[in-house]
């Protein structure tokens, strides 16, 4: 069979090889080597493992940005199913306040406070909790960010994540599209393998490693171009119909998205957790005990004129001591009990999620681009190298047909 023959048939399934092995180690090269070494002087790691705090720094903007933020989360716990929960969970801590000054009163006035008057008095301070959970909830939203930074808790996450569990979750999201960049840079290969031929017809075989990093810098800039356009079906020469994957498939990524964000990068119990820490004091003194009794007399009125009837002057000092030693041993409880209560009823995933799916379709590319702008230029250069050693073994064969012929 005539060399030629040969060639024509060989090239495009070379280039096809070319554009397929080009993208497959372009992909990995973003991701390994995970850990730094070195070969004759020169340091190999990873894209986004060499670069993962500035890619969670960037990917916790957007987040904080975009789609949820720390007022946002404080701001659901206005949620009915929210208060009915805190209710129930607010009940019996208000009885133990009960119980804790029934023995300051003296013994003609411990036995007013009888179940029915306790529970009155339950009754009481939780309607009005409730009444003002609005005010509170906006009050700390107000303040959330200053106890709370969320971007730094992404990005802190993310960072721990590591190369292994970086890697994972964008696989997890985008596994599809990394394979269409492989696939694609075989077929691209294969198209651009017929034009290679016809230039090393016209050009010689010294073209060919020129040609080979154009193959694999332009398959692996065109599978790129082919994840995010058209943003809109579209059908091509009449005969097939076709739209960016990344568009295509914005919905179901969304969910995933949110999933993951809601499992891995902000979990609500850990955030309302930090939240109480930074809004409730550290020890509740006699201090603190006063200012709730003023609150209590504009809130709650019935209540403290209760008290003021069943509590004498002198004994005030020890009905605040001892309210504020039990509340210190219920806090840790308390606290464990509402961020349970309060994270059980945030739907953050959910939330993540529907606030993707309702982006155009320009807003998801921009958001999805640009964690991965840095990434997608390295995914061409290295197309383009890779291209030109593979043209340089096309090279190497042609001229030994050439000698052997």
């Amino acid at each position: 069979m005539p060399d030629w023959i040969i060639l024509l048939l060989a090239f495009p399934f070379i280039c096809a090889l070319i554009g397929y092995g080009t993208n497959v180690l372009a992909v990995k090269m973003i991701f390994r080597p995970h850990n730094k070494f070195r070969i004759m002087g020169i340091t190999f790691q990873g894209v986004l493992p060499k670069h993962q705090r500035h890619f969670a720094r960037l990917l916790a903007k957007i987040i904080v940005r975009e789609f949820v933020t720390t007022e946002d989360l404080v701001r659901g716990l206005s949620r009915p199913a929210v208060l009915d929960s805190l209710e129930e969970a607010l009940r019996p801590l208000v009885s133990q306040v009960v119980d804790a000054i029934r023995p300051t009163l003296a013994e003609d006035k411990q036995a007013l406070l009888n179940p029915a008057t306790v529970n009155m008095v339950v009754d009481q301070v939780v309607t009005q909790l409730r009444q003002q959970a609005p005010e509170i909830v906006e009050a700390l939203a107000v303040h959330a960010n200053e106890h709370l930074n969320l971007k730094d808790v992404v990005t802190e996450k993310v960072v721990q994540l590591g190369p292994d569990g970086l890697e994972r979750i964008i696989y997890e999201v985008s596994k599809r599209e990394l394979d269409f960049i492989e696939y694609y840079g075989g077929i691209f290969g294969f198209m651009l393998g017929l034009f290679q031929y016809l230039v090393l017809q016209i050009l010689g075989n010294m073209a060919l490693p020129v040609v080979g990093a154009l193959v694999g810098t332009v398959t692996n800039w065109l599978a790129i171009q082919m994840l995010f356009y058209p943003r809109e079906p579209t059908r091509y020469l009449g005969l097939f119909e076709y739209q960016g994957l990344f568009p295509k498939r914005q919905a179901e990524m969304a969910q995933r998205m949110g999933g993951i964000a809601a499992r891995e990068l902000i979990i609500p119990s850990e955030v309302f957790d930090e939240l109480m820490q930074g809004s409730l004091p550290e020890t509740v003194t006699e201090a603190h005990v006063v200012a709730l009794e003023e609150q209590a007399r504009t809130r709650m009125a019935p209540v403290m004129q209760m008290v003021d009837s069943m509590v004498d002057e002198e004994a005030r000092p020890a009905m605040r001591q001892s309210l504020a030693a039990r509340i210190n041993e219920e806090v840790p409880r308390m606290r464990r009990t509402l961020v349970q209560r309060v994270s059980d009823h945030i739907d953050l995933e959910g939330m993540l999620s529907r606030r993707l799916v309702n982006l155009k379709s320009s807003e998801f590319e921009q958001l999805i681009r640009g964690l991965f702008q840095r990434e997608e230029i390295y995914l061409i250069i290295y197309g383009g190298l890779l291209g030109g050693v593979i043209g340089g073994l096309q090279l190497l064969v042609v001229n030994w047909l050439e000698v052997s012929g």
